[in-house]
């Protein structure tokens, strides 16, 4: 997360928007995702403004991943590579 956001700042600020049906993934702080429940165990992304959830399965990780490098409009391919690597 922290390579996107390097790459991309505007994009990646963008592309945390992404939200699960029950759950925000990211905030510019820890107290919004604690907010939205208190097992989410929010983690500051390193280099960036940002948190994320991490109490969250391998599978879930990997569709956050792709979420926000969709929104950032990376290609297919890479996505693909990047969370396989997951």
């Amino acid at each position: 997360l922290s390579t996107l956001h390097k790459l991309n700042p505007e994009g990646f600020a963008q592309a945390t928007n992404v939200k699960g049906r029950k759950r925000v993934y990211f905030a510019d702080n820890e107290e919004t995702l604690l907010a939205n429940g208190n097992t989410t165990k929010p983690k500051a992304i390193p280099g960036t403004p940002f948190w994320v959830i991490t109490n969250n399965n391998t599978s879930r990780k990997r569709q956050m991943v792709e979420q926000v490098m969709t929104h950032m409009e990376f290609q297919p391919d890479l996505i693909e590579k990047v969370t396989g690597s997951i």
